[in-house]
Order: structure tokens, then C-alpha cells, then sequence
């Protein structure tokens, strides 16, 4: 039953049940209710009228581009370049991870693969932000040891 519910505002098929036939799109977070899906759905017969005087293949929605996920792309180059900039070469690998994972996301996008897209971006950004806290606690604690290391130098002398 799920599979024939969709999103009256995007057109999606994500979406969380909130409870008495309502629910909430995954992909632009409106609310709604089935209920009034079902009520606003032409009849057989109009349905006959619509396929005929349609231009559309019959279970394609155009999605808007103001759906479209992230691809943290930029992300995940500024991720690597100040990986070899800071020399932090350990989080290179998650750069590289998360640059695959948005490379991906457009094409799948393109595709209309919009499960796989999302999929694809919340990746991204999974291995991007995993890099980044790396990064960040790795200067840290360079910085503290490099501190540490100012001041015992400094007592010596």
C-alpha cells in the first residue's frame, strides 16, 4: 500500500507515517494525508483522458531542482586539499570516500534514481563530517604537543 502513496507537493515516495493516514515527505517535508490523495485522484476514466492528452510517460514526476540533495563535492575537495595542505594525510582516505559518494549523487539524480541520490549525498556528507572531526582533533592536539614541547624548551634555557 505504501508504494502507491505519494507526495502531493514533489511528487516523491520517502516518507515517514506520522499516524492516522498522515505522513511526512522525506524529500520536501511537507505533511499530508492519504486519505485526500485518494479523493483528489481522477477517476478511471479520467485517468483514460489524462494518458491520452498527456505528453508524459505515466509515472514520472518531474522533480524540482530545489529538492535536489547536496553532493558536498566542494566539500570533500576542501576536505583533501587541506588534508595535504596541513599535512594530516590520515584524513585523505575520507575525502576521497566522500568525493566518490558525490560524484554520485548527480548522476544518480539524472537518472531519477532519487532514493540512490539521497542515499548517495547523506554518504557524503557521513565521511566528509568523519574527516573533518579528524582533521580538526588531529591540529589540536599538534597544537598541544607543540605547546608543550615551546615550553619545556623554554625552561631549559
Amino acid at each position: 500500500m505504501q508504494e502507491d502513496i505519494k507526495c502531493p507537493q514533489c511528487g516523491g515516495n520517502r516518507f515517514n507515517e506520522l499516524g492516522n493516514n498522515s505522513y511526512k515527505c522525506l524529500y520536501c517535508g511537507s505533511t499530508f494525508i492519504h486519505k485526500e490523495i485518494e479523493s483528489a485522484q481522477p477517476s478511471s476514466t479520467e485517468k483514460k483522458d489524462n494518458v491520452t492528452n498527456s505528453t508524459t510517460p505515466p509515472n514520472t514526476t518531474p522533480m524540482s531542482e530545489t529538492l535536489r540533495p547536496k553532493s558536498y563535492m566542494v566539500h570533500s575537495i576542501l576536505l583533501g586539499v587541506a588534508s595535504i595542505v596541513f599535512s594530516i594525510f590520515w584524513v585523505l582516505p575520507f575525502a576521497i570516500i566522500s568525493f566518490i559518494h558525490a560524484i554520485r549523487v548527480d548522476n544518480l539524480w539524472d537518472r531519477g534514481n532519487i532514493d540512490g541520490a539521497v542515499h548517495a549525498s547523506q554518504s557524503a556528507r557521513k565521511w566528509y563530517s568523519i574527516g573533518l572531526r579528524i582533521g580538526i582533533v588531529s591540529v589540536f592536539i599538534v597544537f598541544i604537543i607543540f605547546i608543550f614541547l615551546i615550553l619545556s624548551f623554554s625552561s631549559i634555557f
